[in-house]
């Protein structure tokens, strides 16, 4: 008996000890490489020295891996910053013109198993060569392409411990169809080289999991069950054939099958609902985008055994919901997210200028998308340097059009003869195609991401387009697919119907730079509130005093010139000469930087509440607006809602003010007053109108009640053609109540004289005005001297901020912009969130206006809030 207790403790021992050990190797079966070395070739005198252990160069640089050459020498303090002035343009770009070498050490995980080691580039630009150990891996005729994501296997080549990694990266060349900034701002000087996404390590048994996919179907009538279909791609590397046994979970939900593979063999294995019946959920809990429900994740489990040894994990998350696209009456797509229309309302992404990514200051920036109201990101070409875009989105019901960018499409960007497709010549066509497969495949579970572009301003040809469509199919059939962002030129002259696909139905016909509010209900014909515009907005939209104060040469911030020019883009947008007399004429020329930049926001508000709120009363005409764009790649004035130090200007209000979920408008064009409903409800609301003149009298005033349909708008009611006041300018105060409570408010500032948009001299980028409004009378409004309380609260992490503002007075507070500031720097607090800010506050009204700040220490005691109107003095007042 003693000898079986021995021989029994034995084996629960090694039993234990090989669980923990499996245990172990599940979770770190991948290594990300995160530490380098960086050293340009000018320096490298002999390459064979790079291979060997002790090799050491007072001219390398201690970096970090995702990051281009230029961005890590930032990073590590061999460059300042040089967003100040026009510092971009003094740098040698020759330096840059050779090949950089990124070297680093890796050990192997002792505890994961290695009959396969492989490594994985996932994005590197624009070609390179690799060596592992001395021995050459890969070179350039091979690892070429900023979006292939590669797999290596380097079992042959790999030590247990002391490997050297060398990759030898080269610039993009005229011609090559490299990142590209178009536009938007000017280029980093090295055109963005280097290894701009992660490097890993991934050990397994013979077979290793690639990836898996869950495709979901779902009851669209009342949401009571759902579908599920995993898709898992096994890969045996080696050269016997690999029986073997797969295990899935998803929560409680268990699967699992018996695999076969032939020799070096990759497969995808499906588990069906109809033979997987736990695949068939009730009550499944249903991914929606923001303001139509909540957006609940999924986790998926996979293991792979071949002869009852762990061979491989995998981890993923996944939402259950379904997308598809539709054609409307007027010809124009749309699309359906779980069944339901929506209006797409969202703007357009671009990644740090030299790619750099600080996951924080994402998430940042997907939480500002969705405080605004809106519930899309459009990606063109930069598509981040990890996850963490996509993974916010998906929690926080942010939706990812998804393409490749124009930089490819135009002659002046990428040195190709244009001939209005992408410039991709026939023997690329299977190369460019197996680029979008590899990030789909890499993207694919994401329940954000809702349509594959295959391109903006032009179409794929169809010999790529078929060959798009063929890689695609095998990594993902349940989103639509969209060929090109445009159907017609602004000019008619090109349609641009798909062969192969046919009619894109969506529009890009500007405009992108400033026009006044009216245009977009007004215009029928370009870039107005109909249809599906896929990228448009009013300009220049110039950022607050607080951050030019950081970007620009003290000698440089007043009058405007080429320092601001600058920094609001290239070639078209460097330059203000189309925004200033517009603003101008209809708000009066400024004084100084300090008063241009903060009047500017009174107009960046309108433009961008105007643009916004036509589409939503023109549902469901109007499908969707992209404000071109979300965010900044540097600090500057151009297409931004946020500028690039995360500082929310007029434009960000007025989005917001924009797409409340229920919400009563002013239509600039019919002089009219809709209400807006955008839930999945039916909604019965009150509604209370008031008009004030210049003095901030009652001219009229008006309630409604209203009954207003799910995903719809009605109008309300028509204001006359005249107003008693001799003065230009009056005010249009409206809220929304359901059942006594508030749910929104608007506030307007018209001018009797209107702005006229003179459509005879419409180009791409503008439709001019022949005359404007005029505001002027706004800069001599009587003062206004509202008392104003604050006090402080933790909640889960944040300080909240509850801001009692009261007008005592007879005279409307007028754009009352509020920040918290910290009291050493004087320098607003970021990133916040206000419920609403450039508030306006009635002769005896009241408004709690709150806002949340991410808790840092002390956050209250050492700050202060600032209040500034139009009519308002500048003042500071304590924190409680």
């Amino acid at each position: 008996m003693k000898k079986f207790q021995i021989v029994l403790y034995l084996f629960l021992f090694s039993f234990f000890c090989s669980f923990s050990i499996i245990t172990l190797a599940q979770s770190t079966m991948n290594q990300t490489l995160s530490s380098w070395e960086l050293i340009s070739s000018e320096y490298i005198t002999d390459f064979q020295t790079l291979h060997k252990k002790n090799w050491s160069s007072d001219q390398a640089t201690a970096i970090e891996v995702p990051n281009t050459v230029f961005g890590a020498l930032i990073e590590s303090g061999k460059i300042e910053e040089p967003f100040h002035g026009t510092q971009l343009k003094d740098f040698d770009r020759s330096d840059y013109d050779i090949p950089w070498i990124y070297r680093t050490q890796f050990n192997l995980n002792k505890n994961a198993p290695s009959n396969c080691v492989q490594l994985i580039l996932e994005g590197f630009n624009y070609k390179a060569n690799l060596w592992l150990n001395g021995e050459l891996v890969a070179d350039s005729t091979f690892l070429i392409g900023p979006y292939r994501i590669i797999d290596l296997n380097i079992t042959k080549y790999v030590h247990p411990k002391d490997n050297i990694l060398v990759i030898e990266v080269f610039p993009p060349r005229a011609g090559d169809l490299t990142i590209g900034w178009v536009d938007w701002n000017p280029y980093p000087p090295d055109d963005n080289m280097g290894l701009w996404r992660p490097v890993k390590i991934k050990q397994s048994g013979d077979v290793s999991i690639k990836s898996a996919f869950v495709e979901s179907c779902i009851d669209k009538e009342n949401y009571s069950w759902a579908d599920l279909q995993v898709k898992v791609d096994l890969v045996n590397h080696n050269h016997q054939v690999q029986n073997g046994h797969l295990k899935g979970t998803i929560g409680a939900i268990e699967f699992e099958m018996d695999f076969h593979l032939a020799p070096n063999q990759a497969k995808t294995f499906t588990f069906r609902p109809e033979a997987y019946p736990a695949l068939h959920l009730e009550n499944p809990e249903i991914w929606w985008p923001n303001n139509l429900g909540e957006h609940p994740l999924y986790k998926l489990n996979l293991k792979a055994y071949t002869e009852n040894k762990f061979s491989d994990d995998y981890k993923t998350r996944f939402g259950i919901r379904e997308v598809d696209t539709y054609i409307n009456t007027e010809g124009n797509r749309g699309y359906t997210i779980n069944g339901k229309k929506i209006l797409i309302k969202g703007g357009g992404w671009v990644d740090d200028l030299f790619l750099r990514e600080d996951a924080q200051k994402v998430r940042t920036q997907v939480e500002y998308t969705k405080h605004m109201g809106l519930n899309t990101i459009r990606l063109e070409g930069f598509w981040g340097s990890s996850k963490a875009l996509f993974d916010a989105c998906d929690e926080e019901g942010i939706l990812l059009m998804i393409g490749w960018s124009c930089h490819w499409e135009w002659e002046d960007y990428c040195q190709r003869p244009t001939d209005n497709y992408l410039l991709i010549k026939a023997e690329e066509n299977d190369f460019h195609a197996q680029s979008f497969q590899d990030q789909v495949r890499w993207l694919r579970n994401h329940p954000s991401v809702f349509n594959w572009v295959y391109g903006s301003d032009m179409l794929p040809r169809p010999e790529l387009e078929l060959a798009l469509n063929k890689y695609l199919d095998s990594v993902d059939q349940s989103r639509p697919r969209l060929a090109g962002c445009r159907q017609i030129a602004q000019d008619g002259s090109s349609s641009y119907t798909s062969e192969i696909s046919g009619p894109v139905a969506v529009k890009m016909v500007g405009p992108y730079s400033y026009v006044t509010p009216n245009y977009w209900i007004e215009d029928r014909q370009y870039g107005g509130a109909w249809g599906f515009n896929t990228e448009t907005g009013p300009g220049i939209v110039p950022t607050v005093f607080e951050s030019v104060k950081k970007f620009t040469p003290e000698e440089d911030l007043w009058p405007i010139n080429e320092v601001w020019d600058f920094h609001s883009g290239r070639g078209h947008f460097a330059t203000f000469e189309r925004w200033l007399p517009a603003f101008n004429a209809r708000y009066g020329a400024a004084s100084s930087a300090e008063d241009l930049c903060f009047r500017a926001q009174l107009s960046n508000y309108e433009a961008l509440r105007a643009m916004f709120e036509a589409f939503t009363v023109n549902k469901p005409s109007a499908t969707g607006i992209i404000q071109w764009m979300l965010n900044s790649a540097f600090p500057n004035h151009l297409w931004q809602l946020y500028d690039y130090y995360l500082m929310p200007t007029g434009a960000f209000y007025g989005t917001k003010k924009a797409n409340q979920a229920q919400t009563a408008i002013y239509d600039y064009h019919r002089k009219a007053i809709y209400v807006s409903n955008e839930s999945l409800e039916n909604k019965d609301l009150s509604v209370e109108m008031k008009i004030l003149d210049i003095n901030s009298d009652i001219l009229f005033e008006k309630d409604f009640d209203v009954s207003v349909d799910a995903y719809s708008a009605k109008k309300l009611y028509q204001l006359p053609d005249s107003l008693n006041t001799s003065a230009n300018v009056y005010f249009i105060d409206l809220s929304v109540t359901e059942n006594g409570k508030l749910l929104s408010d608007n506030f307007y500032w018209i001018s009797k004289k209107e702005d006229v948009c003179d459509y005879e001299k419409t180009n791409w980028f503008i439709t001019p005005n022949s005359s404007y409004a005029d505001f002027t009378e706004l800069k001599h409004l009587t003062p206004s001297y509202p008392e104003v309380n604050i006090n402080s609260k933790n909640l889960d992490g944040t300080t909240e901020f509850a801001v009692e503002l009261y007008n005592p007075g007879k005279h409307l507070a007028f754009f009352m912009e509020l920040a918290i500031c910290d009291e050493e720097s004087k320098e607003t607090i970021l990133p916040v969130f206000w419920e609403d800010n450039y508030v306006s506050l009635l002769p005896g009204e009241k408004k709690i206006i709150k806002a949340r700040i991410k808790s840092r220490e002390n956050v209250r005691a050492l700050s202060y809030l600032r209040v500034k109107g139009m009519n308002v003095e500048e003042k500071r007042y304590p924190i409680d």
